[in-house]
């Protein structure tokens, strides 16, 4: 196999014949996938524009992939300088970037998350990360300002293996069309069942896996094939004809693309067998374009306007997402962005975008590089710069110094010391309290609500000489494992951590004498959101309060702690590190949740040597609640922070008496 010509400064490659309509076809990609993030309800499937994109990437790499094989003159070496110049330069450019807006912007927890993604970002393989660690279209993916990097590591792992495939075809292959039919039928049919099949069974993973994507780059691929083959040309010689069939084409190329566009929803299971729409819309539209470039969709994606759009789409992806990404996390109580913010996001974009071309994407195409050159400047050197700040950032635990005393403060949740979502099962120095004290007789357990008022009870069992186990896991009810069904058998629902916690509790039922229940309860009380299938928490509860109260347990209830439902405290939490923060401070109207509490106390009270536990009237003691000497006692909507949980141990240690508090926590009298 031939070498391309290489010297010690250049690799140079032939280009394919330039096709001013699939930039065209580039700027409907970019734009819906921009709409969609913006405004999600104008366009509720614009998602698909990233399909769109595997297509016309898959078509255009495999053009010169095909070029090249036969002419005999590709290396890797060539194929992959062009790619590092094409993808990492603006790449890190927004990485860092991002980088910089994240220290000043991210709090410690943020910027941890921030970090790893980065890194992953910069392996391609941050659709692996993501697949374990986020949900496309969940509230939360705007915590990640480089959540859409994921789409560029599909690509990335796609051209790893794909440019061996051809190889293999194109050398043991050529005298045998049917073989090559068989191996691309086989591979794409394997990855579209795994499509299928994943995005039933494992949304997340299905969604960002190469496996359940790769068949989207295949359509491209295939198509660049069947165009290259002399074998598979349509042989009209009619202008007219092959201008009437070539309208037809893209015109159903581009209703696929429009239905896809405008009746998907990020409801509906994606990609799955459904995506086979928009990608083969976006392969009939770049077939017509070959057969005549007179159609009338693709004249139109000729024009200067989606050209224009087109040539900059790929530094419009990529700063469309962090903009967008750091407003919404500077403004979670704001589901949806005003036409003012948008347009505003959207400017801003466009700005950078064709700044990114202009001074990195053009200047760089044009100059010619080494492989070697290539990938220290543009892959090695970026990096280690990267991994340098994300070890950084991880050994400082999120830098929490960058922070003022108050937002330190505002976003300590629970110190190293507490046991929170431990995942072992092994809680032996999760004593508190008189850690001395001997023997622990009371266990604290239930969710990240039991988690924030741990600080509340360890000092509480400190100033009362008792020693208290307290573990704590993040959406994990607290209830026995009496029927078998509980988190063990819910792994949609729970984690390793809540499984054994839970083993744990029901195991170890007569090493105590107190057992103290909190919980987010509206998150499973009749039917809540996070209730699995096979039970009703209820009833589970009862179940629970009864076997404890049957064994001669003493069972403390904790009410809920009074949320914030406009999600206000998050901007509060967030803004922090900004100097208008104060501003919010008047917007924060906290509900109490009495119902609630007071069908929780009702189901509890049924039962003997149950008592029920009401955080509110507490609270309603701190005469500035919400604040206490103006620091911020909650964390998020709801979940007190550990200086805010201590603060409401104070008023309670200095509003009960010691006998009162004995009596509730079954303590022997001194």
């Amino acid at each position: 196999m031939g070498n391309i010509k290489e010297n010690k400064s250049s690799i140079e490659h032939k280009p394919i014949l330039y096709r001013p309509d699939v930039d065209g076809l580039r700027s409907i990609a970019v734009l819906s996938v921009i709409l969609f993030h913006i405004w999600p309800h104008t366009l509720t499937g614009g998602f698909v524009g990233v399909d769109i994109f595997f297509v016309i990437s898959g078509f255009l790499i495999t053009s010169i992939l095909t070029k090249e094989l036969d002419s005999g003159t590709f290396t890797f070496k060539a194929f992959y300088t062009r790619r590092i110049k094409r993808i990492l330069p603006v790449f890190f450019i927004v990485v860092f970037c991002t980088s910089i807006a994240a220290y000043f912007l991210l709090l410690p927890n943020f910027y941890l998350k921030f970090v790893e993604t980065a890194v992953s970002a910069s392996v391609y393989l941050s659709n692996v990360y993501f697949s374990k660690t986020s949900d496309y279209f969940a509230l939360d993916s705007n915590a990640y300002p480089l959540l859409h990097t994921w789409s560029l590591s599909v690509e990335e792992q796609y051209y790893l293996f794909w440019p061996l495939v051809l190889m293999f075809l194109s050398k043991y292959t050529k005298k045998n069309m049917w073989f090559t039919v068989i191996v691309i039928t086989l591979l794409f049919s394997l990855s579209y069942y795994f499509s299928i099949y994943s995005t039933a069974h494992n949304t997340s993973f299905g969604y960002y896996s190469i496996f359940s994507r790769a068949f989207e780059l295949m359509v491209g691929s295939v198509l660049a094939l069947l165009i290259s083959s002399p074998k598979y040309k349509l042989r009209i010689s009619s202008t007219v004809i092959r201008l009437i069939i070539a309208n037809f084409i893209s015109g159903s190329g581009f209703a696929l693309i429009l239905a896809s566009t405008c009746f998907l929803n990020e409801n509906m299971p994606f990609p799955g067998y459904i995506a086979i729409v928009p990608t083969l819309g976006a392969a009939l539209i770049i077939y017509a374009g070959t057969l005549s470039h007179h159609s009338m969709i693709n004249r139109v994606l000729m024009g200067k306007f989606f050209v224009a759009i087109g040539l900059i789409s790929y530094s419009l992806y990529l700063w469309h997402w962090p903009l967008l990404a750091y407003w919404r996390y500077l403004n979670p109580d704001l589901i949806i962005i005003s036409l003012k913010a948008g347009l505003v996001i959207l400017i801003a974009t466009f700005v950078l975008a064709i700044a990114s071309y202009f001074l990195i994407e053009l200047p760089i195409k044009k100059r010619r590089y080494s492989f070697k050159s290539a990938f220290i400047q543009f892959q090695l050197l970026p990096l280690i710069a990267i991994v340098a700040m994300a070890g950084l950032v991880i050994k400082n635990k999120g830098l929490p110094n960058r922070l003022s005393k108050q937002a330190q403060l505002q976003n300590l949740f629970l110190s190293g010391d507490y046991c929170h979502n431990i995942s072992n099962g092994n809680y032996t120095n999760c004593i508190f309290g008189n850690k001395l004290a001997k023997p622990t007789n009371i266990i604290l357990f239930g969710d990240s609500h039991a988690g924030s008022l741990s600080p509340f009870w360890n000092k509480v069992a400190k100033q009362q000489g008792v020693s208290i186990k307290i573990i704590t896991t993040d959406s994990c009810y607290p209830l026995l494992d009496d029927s078998r069904k509980l988190p063990s058998t819910e792994p949609k629902l729970s984690s390793k951590s809540c499984s054994n916690q839970i083993k744990y509790i029901t195991e170890h039922i007569n090493d105590y004498n107190t057992f103290i229940l909190a919980a987010s309860w509206e998150r499973y009380e009749s039917g809540g959101k996070m209730v699995p299938s096979t039970f009703m928490f209820d009833s589970a509860f009862e179940s629970t309060l009864k076997i404890l109260s049957n064994n001669k347990k003493r069972v403390i209830v904790i009410g809920d702690i009074p949320v914030d439902s406009k999600n206000i405290i998050a901007r509060i939490v967030r803004t922090s590190m900004l100097p208008w923060a104060h501003r919010y401070r008047d917007l924060l109207k906290l509900e109490s949740g009495t119902e609630l509490n007071q069908r929780i106390e009702k189901i509890s009270l049924q039962y003997p040597n149950v008592y029920f536990f009401n955080t509110y009237d507490l609270t309603v003691q701190i005469k500035t609640f919400p604040y206490e000497s103006g620091f911020l006692l909650y964390k998020d909507s709801d979940h007190f922070n550990q200086y805010g949980s201590e603060i409401l141990a104070d008023y309670y240690l200095k509003l009960t008496s010691e006998s009162q508090i004995n009596n509730l926590l079954g303590i022997n009298s001194k």
